[in-house]
């Protein structure tokens, strides 16, 4: 255990400066420097192509992406997007399977109480749900009227997830399914009911300010229809909320570092080295958004995509085993500043290097905790482009490797563009005399 928070300190803290751009820039005219080649970790506008770069070394040089069962060590070798550096130094797809979905290894299984026996996700015998990732395609972990007796039970129950126009105004027991949302119904903001993303109008109510139109392994969650160029903004000061037409940002360039942009938008820098730009949208609201949400919701449908908590950005998730291409495609994001001239130009999520180069419309076969559709296996190189066809799992046995931490992953990406989000340099410097110290406790 010691040996992997080590790796989690200098993995989080390359990240931290792989992230790092001018304060206040959300997308930036940063330059790519290839694997292999010298970086410089202070640097917050010549960025390396994959992870960060390594604080601890005389002579840095930019990380060479490794795939499934390859060696990493959170500096020079960094696992690819989707991938934990384990225990042993080994690049693994971790968290990805939810019940009923095929493993070759307890990494694979998106919860700490799920098994990998007889190639499939499962729960043991009298074990209750405590999350949606361990109930079967169609139902959600909610808590329930009538508590199951499996053992350790917390009152938490599968149930049928909801229909178009259910009832989920009481949200503790109700969940609207995949592709629906929960949203008032009335104007007094009690009731509510599941309706489609992306189809509420003009001055209906909404929930509240949309975070993100990712699509990294996610569908997004909006209730406003986007094609109308509508999104949730507030009504009034008494903390209601409903679906606007956004006022277009100034054109007027200001200094990103010392400028707050209004809602909704972002402080674009177009400039090399400068933080000087102009507020811009944050999000491409129109009917091509619009139909990628809804491509991706009934992509996610015919292929019965269970709702995932765990690592939703692995390639081997169900999403992007089958959807790959609508969401590498999103078409509600803005387009990168990045200078693409040392890189190419690269994919809209770090995921999108590796992902399956078509998306499959085949049905999964089973939403039970005894057979299911297998993934791909967890012995092939994510650094090489699968196919969307399942290889089948041949191991029976069930393991008991403890999963990697979760803040083993070293690529992070912006919500809203595709590049890396904003870091901290003071954070890494104190994190990484936090991974020194614990050398020095580890050689003791």
């Amino acid at each position: 255990m010691k040996s992997i928070t080590l790796i989690v300190l200098l993995a989080i803290c390359t990240s931290t400066i792989s992230a790092s751009f001018f304060d206040g820039c959300t997308n930036s005219a940063y330059k790519c420097i290839p694997a292999g080649q010298s970086c410089d970790p202070q640097s917050n506008v010549n960025l390396c192509q994959f992870g960060g770069c390594p604080l601890l070394s005389d002579a840095p040089k930019c990380p060479t992406e490794v795939g499934v069962g390859g060696t990493c060590n959170g500096q020079d070798l960094t696992c690819a997007p989707g991938l934990w550096c384990a225990e042993n130094n080994t690049c693994v797809d971790a968290d990805y399977a939810t019940l009923g979905e095929g493993c070759v290894h307890q990494y694979a299984c998106a919860t700490n109480s799920m098994v990998c026996q007889k190639g499939v996700c499962a729960l043991p015998a009298n074990t209750s749900c405590e999350s949606t990732d361990e109930c079967p395609y169609g139902t959600q972990c909610v808590i329930s009227s009538s508590p199951s007796s499996a053992a350790g039970n917390s009152n938490k129950a599968c149930i049928a997830s909801l229909a178009a126009n259910g009832n989920c105004t009481d949200t503790q027991s109700t969940r609207c399914g995949v592709g629906l949302i929960c949203s008032f119904i009335d104007g007094k903001r009690v009731e509510k009911a599941c309706v489609p993303l992306s189809s509420k109008g003009s001055g209906e109510q909404c929930n509240g300010i949309t975070g993100s139109l990712s699509m990294n392994g996610r569908i997004p969650s909006i209730e406003c229809d986007v094609s109308l160029g509508l999104a949730c903004m507030p009504s009034n000061n008494k903390g209601q909320y409903t679906c606007q037409t956004l006022t277009p940002p100034a054109s007027t360039p200001v200094d990103c570092s010392t400028n707050d942009c209004g809602l909704y938008q972002s402080c674009n820098c177009p400039t090399y080295n400068s933080s000087v730009g102009t507020c811009a949208p944050m999000f491409n609201l129109d009917a091509s958004c619009a139909k990628s949400i809804k491509d991706l919701a009934q992509c996610a449908q015919t292929n019965k995509c269970q709702f995932n908590s765990g690592s939703v950005a692995s390639n081997s998730s169900c999403l992007y085993l089958h959807c790959a291409s609508i969401m590498c495609s999103n078409k509600c994001t803005q387009t990168s500043l990045a200078d693409g001239s040392t890189c190419g130009s690269g994919p809209l999520y770090p995921n999108c290097y590796n992902a399956p180069s078509s998306s499959s419309t085949s049905s999964t076969t089973s939403t039970t905790g005894t057979t299911g559709t297998t993934s791909t296996t967890g012995t092939t190189s994510q650094s090489t482009t699968t196919t969307n066809s399942q290889t089948t799992a041949t191991t029976s046995t069930t393991t008991t490797t403890t999963k990697p931490s979760s803040t083993t992953t070293t690529t992070t990406t912006s919500s809203t563009t595709g590049q890396p989000s904003s870091g901290s340099l003071l954070t890494c410097s104190i994190m990484t005399l936090a991974a020194l110290l614990l050398i020095s406790i580890i050689l003791a």
